[in-house]
């Protein structure tokens, strides 16, 4: 079997509303675009949870919070968080590379314990250490688990790092490339050449005038601030292309390109994703998250898949890419779809933080909170601002609520464990704590 490289691109709070090709007219994204225009850009794709560390983990072993058991952000600055290798149970996506001979490297913000070390299944490692800092000036960053210091903007820095990779690999070994960019999480001090003609143009107010507002600078400051980050990201990606390119690799890699989870600028009022409010949301604007799917080869380009996708499906895809098995209870992969082949698809999607749950079809989502709070049922159809709560009128649809709620439920009885369950995580906390991981023992 020829085995094709991977370029994974995994950017922190990058929500799929903020590139060009899904639909918006202010950002300039040329580089995703053309990869969108050149490969398969999904409609609908959803993160398995609406928070870092829990959906990173996701996306790496193809399992659900309720069975990798990372509920929340890691608090690494926490010992007994820090220091745990919390996939240590789990197969994840470099491992079954390693071992197929890929040549595995991991680029950018980790937050999955550890940070500074490499995880099992990458020989090499460039990444930021928690805490991780702004995004420019002098800054340490973990060479291979050596702290080095740069003075230079962090996307960047990545950058230099992933193309360092890339031109150091040989025409034999296949490699796998995760680049994580953080520039759009707390996107504030990015390159002034960037944000300066964001401040000049007409932009349409993606935040709720009518909601409270108590941030240090404006709601349109940090709009052109965050747009400018996704500008910067989409160079950094255009680099990379640049040197897959005069390599002669850029047919023979898969580049995929989404975000841990999606964010809000204001949409619907709420600043931020999943813990974004309280109590924590369910909305689409913290799960849902941009999939761009380009090469290799077989991949039949300039398509637009309306099919409902999220993270383990990407996992079961890349497994299957290289002739991987998946296991049993793993999501289906949606290979054949790239490929241009029809394929029947289960349009359903979940997602979990602690306790709270949701499954999201074509139609509608609901949210169960396990008696955290009231659940909620949107008709997304009708309400895509998910601003009415069906649950909550007086006269609920009960066909519709019994139905999903039996699908929710019978997902997890297959997708958790007794000892990682969310229904064990306090909804109230603030990251994994060390508290958390005693109560795991």
């Amino acid at each position: 079997m020829n085995l094709p490289n991977i370029v994974l691109f995994v950017t922190d709070d990058h929500g799929p509303w903020a590139i060009g090709s899904y639909g918006n007219p202010d950002v300039r994204t040329p580089t995703l675009d053309f990869l969108a225009r050149r490969g398969v850009r999904f409609a609908h794709a959803f993160a398995s949870a609406p928070i870092c560390s829990s959906a990173r983990a996701s996306l790496l072993t193809g399992t659900m919070p309720s069975q990798h058991g990372i509920h929340d952000w890691l608090r690494e600055d926490e010992p007994a968080v820090g220091g745990r290798d919390w996939l240590a149970d789990q197969r994840t996506l470099q491992q079954h590379l390693t071992k197929l001979g890929y040549r595995c490297m991991y680029v950018g913000k980790w937050h999955l314990g550890r940070s500074s070390s490499p995880a099992p299944g990458f020989a090499e490692w460039f990444s930021v250490p928690q805490p991780q800092g702004g995004h420019s000036g002098r800054q340490w960053y973990s060479d291979h688990g050596t702290l080095v210091e740069h003075n230079e903007y962090k996307t960047t820095v990545l950058t230099d790092a992933a193309v360092g990779f890339l031109r150091a690999c040989g025409p034999d070994a296949p490699f796998l490339l995760v680049v994580s960019y953080i520039g759009t999480h707390a996107s504030d001090h990015q390159p002034e050449r960037l944000v300066a003609p964001y401040r000049q143009a007409s932009i349409t107010p993606t935040w709720d005038a009518a909601a409270p507002y108590r941030g240090a600078v404006s709601p349109r400051e940090r709009l052109n601030q965050y747009y400018a980050a996704v500008t910067h990201i989409d160079e950094g990606v255009g680099r990379i292309l640049d040197v897959l390119d005069s390599l002669g690799s850029l047919d023979r890699t898969a580049i995929v390109y989404t975000s841990d989870h999606g964010t809000a600028m204001g949409q619907r009022g709420v600043w931020g994703k999943g813990n974004g409010t309280r109590p924590r949301n369910m909305f689409e604007y913290s799960l849902a998250v941009p999939l761009i799917w380009s090469g290799p080869e077989s991949v039949q380009g300039g398509r637009v898949l309306d099919v409902l996708v999220d993270h383990r499906h990407v996992h079961s895809t890349l497994l299957d890419l290289v002739g991987i098995p998946r296991s049993p209870d793993a999501s289906p992969s949606f290979r054949p779809l790239l490929e241009g082949i029809p394929q029947v698809w289960d349009d359903a999607v979940y997602s979990e933080y602690g306790p709270v749950r949701a499954i999201r079809t074509a139609t509608h989502k609901l949210v169960a909170r396990q008696g955290h709070g009231s659940d909620e049922l949107y008709d997304l159809r009708h309400d895509p601002w998910e601003q009415t709560n069906l649950l909550a009128q007086p006269d609920p649809p009960s066909d519709i609520t019994a139905r999903l709620s039996a699908q929710l439920n019978g997902f997890f009885a297959t997708h958790e464990r007794p000892e990682t369950t969310g229904l064990r995580f306090d909804p109230d906390s603030r990251g994994v704590t060390a508290e958390h991981v005693r109560n795991l023992a």
